[in-house]
C-alpha cells in the first residue's frame, strides 16, 4: 500500500514530496499507550535509521533466544552496544569515549566505598 507514492517499494510504503515526513500513532483518552509493536516471529525485529536511501544505523532485537536489545552500524562495526534482556547490563564491544587510544578516558571519577584492582570483592577500604 502507498501513501503519497503510486509504487510503494515494501507493504506500507509511506512518502511526503514537501515537509517532515511523521507517522504517528496517538491514544487520546489519557490512560491507554501509543505502541509500536514489532514481532518478527522468532526472527530479528529491527528499526533502520537511513539517509538518502542508504542504511546508516539500525536497533534490533534478536529473536533467536537472545531477547537483548542492539544498535548496529552500517559503516562496517556491525553491532556496537548491547542491552541484556536478562541483566539489564550494556555491553560496548568499541571505545565509549571515542578516543582511539582509551575505553573511557573521563577525566575525573568518584569510586564510592571500595575499589578493587585485579579482583572483583576487595577486603579494605
Amino acid at each position: 500500500m502507498g501513501i503519497g507514492t503510486g509504487a510503494p517499494g515494501h507493504a506500507l510504503d509511506v512518502e511526503r514530496s514537501s515537509g517532515h515526513s511523521i507517522i504517528r500513532a496517538r491514544s487520546t483518552d489519557g490512560s491507554n499507550r501509543a505502541k509500536l509493536i514489532l514481532d518478527a516471529n522468532s526472527q530479528i525485529a529491527e528499526i533502520y535509521f537511513a539517509n538518502n536511501g542508504s542504511n546508516k544505523t539500525a536497533i534490533y532485537a534478536n529473536g533467536s533466544g537472545d531477547d537483548s536489545l542492539n544498535f548496529w552500524s552500517f559503516s562496517g562495526k556491525g553491532t556496537t552496544a548491547t542491552m541484556d534482556y536478562d541483566t539489564g547490563d550494556w555491553y560496548f564491544p568499541f571505545n565509549v569515549s571515542g578516543s582511539s587510544t582509551s575505553t573511557g578516558s573521563f577525566g575525573a571519577g568518584y569510586i564510592d566505598n571500595k575499589l578493587g584492582i585485579g579482583t572483583t570483592a576487595p577486603e579494605r577500604i
